[in-house]
């Protein structure tokens, strides 16, 4: 179980390997509640931890998650893991689990098509690319990168949509309404809300996200970039 509350937490959180691999014992009794400010039901436990580069990230914990990571401290003995061993996800060698291992079992084992993409780097690029469609503001954006432990300044760096990807799917699209003397349509509109029309084109984009995705390099061997 605990391979699989690790990596359930790293998606859902959209962290790196290490900051999930490194969450000790001490750093996860310091979490506190917090309830979201609208009607919706929605609390949860929120905890500080250090991320790349010692910037301070967080990670948000669901109540069922809280439970599953209490279960899994309850029974570290049982599991014949060391008691001086500081971990949460702790191995019976005296150090952590392999959450790469971990996270490439289940990107094949969920039949994935591209299981080589489901990485954390990519995973938190894809988080990145798809609210840059939102069209976020500023202060969105600097919300949402300190929430993922890096600047603003790296985020709208290395973690916007690929130059191909935007060609192709909405400065294609307006070329097009120019020459067909369409431009009414996108009047009052950003570029980002103007998305593919045909299926050649979504064709295009995936195209062109599997390409940038090959030319990614690993973020934990890529060198830090300046903190907030």
């Amino acid at each position: 179980m605990p391979d699989t509350v690790a990596c359930y937490l790293l998606v859902f959180n959209f962290k790196r390997l290490r900051e999930i691999q490194s969450l000790t014992l001490s750093c996860y009794r310091k979490k506190h509640s917090v309830k979201s400010n609208d009607d919706s039901d929605n609390n949860m436990e929120r905890l500080e931890l250090e991320g790349k580069c010692n910037n301070t990230t967080y990670l948000l914990l669901e109540p069922r998650v809280v439970k599953m990571i209490d279960t899994i401290i309850n029974l570290r003995l049982d599991a014949s893991v060391r008691e001086d061993n500081p971990y949460v996800f702790a191995s019976i060698d005296g150090t952590v689990i392999d959450l790469n291992k971990s996270l490439k079992k289940y990107a094949t084992d969920c039949i994935a098509e591209q299981p080589k993409l489901l990485r954390s780097t990519k995973i938190r690029k894809a988080l990145a690319s798809s609210t840059q469609n939102m069209n976020l503001t500023t202060e969105d954006k600097r919300v949402l990168s300190r929430f993922l432990g890096h600047s603003l300044a790296t985020h709208e760096k290395h973690y916007n949509v690929p130059d191909p990807v935007i060609h192709v799917t909405h400065v294609s699209k307006l070329l097009s309404a120019v020459v067909q003397n369409k431009k009414k349509e996108y009047v009052g509109r950003s570029l980002f809300n103007i998305g593919p029309s045909s299926r050649q084109e979504e064709s295009e984009k995936k195209g062109a996200e599997e390409e940038s995705a090959k030319n990614d390099a690993d973020e934990e061997e890529s060198s830090c970039v300046e903190s907030e």
